[in-house]
């Protein structure tokens, strides 16, 4: 049986097949925050892609020369599914003039 994965790959090209068990080594692409809005006096919102069952926690700075802040209620997630976008919304952010977001992922358990 071909699988649209194996196209062109040979064994020990960065996978192993076990009968309709198929293993991958493929490194997990970084988190990329697709929508930042920060609407003047409301919350700040933020969606970005994920990897199911990583662990995302979003952290933030009012200013670029102090230490990134893990602290904001709900801030931490967990994915579900690949290729979906989490979102975040800042209930602390409003009336901020600037706040700067990174999104910093953990391997699943």
């Amino acid at each position: 049986t071909t699988f649209p994965f194996t196209a062109g790959r040979a064994p020990g090209d960065n996978y192993m097949l076990f009968d309709d068990f198929a293993l991958r080594a493929d490194p997990v692409p970084a988190p990329v925050i697709y929508t930042l809005t920060h609407p003047v006096g409301t919350n700040s919102q933020l969606t970005w892609s994920t990897e199911a069952l990583y662990k995302y926690q979003v952290q933030y700075t009012d200013n670029l020369t102090q230490a990134w802040k893990s602290d904001l209620p709900n801030s931490l997630l967990t994915a579900s599914t690949t290729g979906e976008s989490a979102a975040f919304t800042d209930t602390t952010s409003a009336g901020k003039s600037r706040r700067y977001y990174r999104i910093q992922r953990t391997a699943p358990p």
